[in-house]
């Protein structure tokens, strides 16, 4: 059996994060910028949740028809109360 890697030696210590109140295009942007596919949510300095490039690929395609597509923000689309781990 093959053995899993530690989560220490697979997690970023300084990772990118993006704005609760951000719009997601901004998300989107950092993410290409740096090459990632998933960004902490942070409010007031502490983490609230989690985007990935999946949340923000179905957010386009929802709202791919919708007047108001740039309007949407990270808190619309992020998956709250992420599980966190001590390392």
């Amino acid at each position: 059996m093959k053995r899993l890697p530690a989560r220490k030696t697979e997690m970023t210590p300084f990772p990118y994060s993006v704005y609760r109140d951000a719009y997601l295009v901004a998300a989107s942007e950092l993410m290409g910028k740096h090459n990632v596919h998933d960004l902490p949510v942070t409010r007031d300095r502490q983490l609230v949740g989690v985007i990935t490039d999946s949340d923000l690929s179905a957010a386009m395609h929802v709202n791919a028809h919708s007047n108001d597509s740039g309007s949407l923000r990270v808190s619309d689309m992020h998956m709250a109360d992420p599980y966190i781990v001590s390392l």
